[in-house]
């Protein structure tokens, strides 16, 4: 996938406006080939798939009340608005689309939490 920001269908205004995320959280703009399109992490028991321009999705096992998995299948939901953009680093950083889904924007994913990092393509 080629890099683009949500919503902004200029390349230049989207430069823009990714480097001002990356300033606004004191990261470095991050070079082409080091731009995040997707992450996967894992949060209280719970699977996320975070992906720029989609909404956030959710996986959780059910679990007996001992907490041994059931064996069932996931119960698989949507959380947020939509990814705007997500910044590598200590932790990290995921900005969505404002909503009222009680995350902090951006809210922060641990290297430990992760489970996979997708790059968008280099020019």
């Amino acid at each position: 996938m080629k890099f683009f920001l949500p919503g902004v269908d200029d390349p230049a205004q989207a430069e823009a406006e990714y480097a001002a995320l990356a300033e606004s959280i004191g990261y470095p703009l991050p070079s082409r080939d080091k731009r995040v399109y997707s992450i996967s992490f894992k949060h209280d028991g719970v699977d996320y798939l975070a992906t720029v321009g989609k909404i956030r999705e959710s996986a959780k096992w059910p679990r007996t009340r001992s907490g041994r998995d059931t064996g069932g299948p996931p119960v698989k939901g949507r959380v947020g608005a939509g990814v705007v953009a997500i910044f590598e680093g200590q932790p990290f950083k995921v900005f969505e689309v404002p909503s009222p889904s009680g995350w902090g924007n951006p809210f922060l994913v641990g290297r430990q939490a992760l489970r996979r990092v997708e790059y968008f393509e280099a020019d």
